[in-house]
């Protein structure tokens, strides 16, 4: 079977990382894999490094109709000329362009949902709106509270397949002296690290508040924040963040590191680590890449991460919004490594039951299989 994978964006982020995992864990004695991407970016170089092709569709703005049509047009065409047999759509842009091409060409499309397609009157809207009207021969959904979302936001009696994302185990382990030494945190200071993109609903901001109630109690403590801006979105937010951390006296505590390409390098040296998005994360990818490394995690008690974050054994679960009661889980977790050390090690044993990417691709393939088989498309949200 040959399947095209069709994502929206080019940089590495949550859903770009399973998508790197699907391509570097499928069985190629039974599947051909190639990407079409929407932009161009770093991601296309990573993926070409995993041996698969990769082809650059520019969309541009959903509101530009002429250039949309031309992209739908530019998929079928690509699916044509290399008889891809299904195309899998990583969320909801994908699907309006990828899925509007599958159904021209009349081949099965399996829509994955990493988030949860919202109405309302606005760009982003019309997008989940026309993706989910767009017929699929599966829908995919990477966490039962996406699952769940999909059904009751849409009032859908569509099937959805929930297949968690998956991770391939990290092997060996960088030097964490080179880390420190390169952003100048001493040897002894316990580190905290945060990865995600500065999104407002990610609350990095929760994480900044945290860190000056745990400065004040743990002055050693030393925190990282690794990620950068989204192609420009919320710019101002940036900014915010930098000037609260100097406000809060957190120059020379906090960093921010910008977007990096070595995340791993963070996490394998990260003695906490923390997730404390605002809203409810779809799934949380960071957490099992964190807990592959063995690490103990704090996340927000809402979506996906109640479901990866056994509380009390891998990790801890905070109310979202609250860095009050971050910091009293942030303070606990540094001064007891014995309780670090533990949980830490549950996590590795969690990652390796039911995160690995191998679990994942085989409920992908299973998902291919039935497409396969039944050779129909399914019905439209409404039925």
């Amino acid at each position: 079977m040959r399947v095209l994978y069709v994502s929206p964006l080019a940089e590495r982020g949550g859903v770009e990382v399973v998508l790197l995992n699907i391509l570097k864990s499928l069985d190629r004695s039974r599947l051909t894999a190639g990407v079409a991407l929407l932009q161009d970016g770093p991601l296309v170089s990573e993926i070409r490094a995993t041996g698969v092709p990769v082809w650059v569709v520019e969309v541009g703005r959903v509101r530009q109709i002429v250039r949309a049509v031309m992209a739908v047009r530019h998929l079928a065409r690509l699916i044509r000329h290399e008889r891809f047999d299904l195309v899998h759509t990583m969320n909801a842009k994908a699907h309006l362009y990828g899925g509007g091409a599958a159904a021209l060409c009349g081949v099965p499309c399996a829509y994955h949902l990493h988030g949860v397609p919202r109405p309302s009157l606005t760009r982003d809207g019309l997008v989940s709106a026309l993706s989910v009207v767009l017929p699929a021969a599966h829908t995919i959904a990477c966490s039962d509270f996406v699952a769940d979302s999909f059904r009751k936001v849409w009032r859908s009696r569509r099937a959805v397949k929930v297949v968690r994302n998956g991770l391939i185990a990290p092997r060996g382990a960088p030097s964490p002296g080179q880390l420190r030494a390169e952003f100048r945190i001493p040897d002894a200071a316990p580190l905290i690290v945060m990865v995600g993109r500065l999104q407002r609903w990610k609350g990095i901001h929760v994480f900044v508040d945290a860190a000056a109630h745990v400065a004040r109690e743990c002055p050693e403590v030393r925190f990282v924040v690794v990620g950068g801006a989204l192609f420009g979105l919320e710019p101002r937010y940036a900014k915010e963040l930098r000037e609260r951390v100097a406000t809060l006296g957190l120059d020379g505590m906090l960093t921010f590191t910008g977007h990096r390409a070595d995340v791993e390098r963070f996490l394998a040296v990260a003695d906490v680590v923390v997730h404390t998005a605002v809203e409810p994360e779809p799934f949380g990818m960071v957490l099992v890449e964190a807990m592959a490394w063995g690490k103990v995690v704090i996340a927000s008690d809402s979506g996906g991460p109640r479901e990866i974050v056994r509380h009390g054994e891998t990790g801890l679960l905070v109310p979202p919004n609250d860095p009050a009661l971050l910091a009293h889980a942030l303070i606990r977790l540094i001064e007891d490594s014995e309780l670090r050390n533990r949980m830490g090690k549950a996590g590795a044993a969690r990652f390796k039951e039911a995160f690995l990417a191998s679990r994942m691709t085989r409920e992908l393939e299973e998902a291919y299989e039935e497409v396969a088989s039944t050779g129909r498309l399914e019905e439209g949200m409404h039925r």
